[in-house]
This record gives structure tokens, C-alpha cells and sequence, in this order.
């Protein structure tokens, strides 16, 4: 299982990804992309204004 995580964090580094919704699920989920080195845009139907 491990090995798998390894390879996931190898496979995903300076990657491109788009996460659709900036919520509270999926903001553990793009700390944790930033934090292998992923780069991210994020969208939500709501305005900046309204998130976090």
C-alpha cells in the first residue's frame, strides 16, 4: 500500500490539476496537492468573495 502512495506522489509531481469546488472537503484536499508540488487551479460557482 505504501509502495502505491509512493508511486501516486512520484506520478503527481508538477502535475497540472483543477479541483471543481473549494469547500470543506476539498480543501484538505488541495493543501495536501500544493504540498507535493502540484499545480492547482480550483473552481467555484460561488465568488471569491463568499469562500473562506
Amino acid at each position: 500500500m505504501n509502495n502505491k502512495l509512493n508511486e501516486f506522489k512520484d506520478y503527481i509531481k508538477n502535475k497540472k490539476v483543477a479541483v471543481l469546488g473549494i469547500g470543506v472537503s476539498n480543501i484538505p484536499l488541495i493543501k495536501y496537492l500544493y504540498s507535493l508540488g502540484v499545480d492547482i487551479t480550483a473552481f467555484d460557482k460561488c465568488c471569491k468573495d463568499d469562500l473562506c
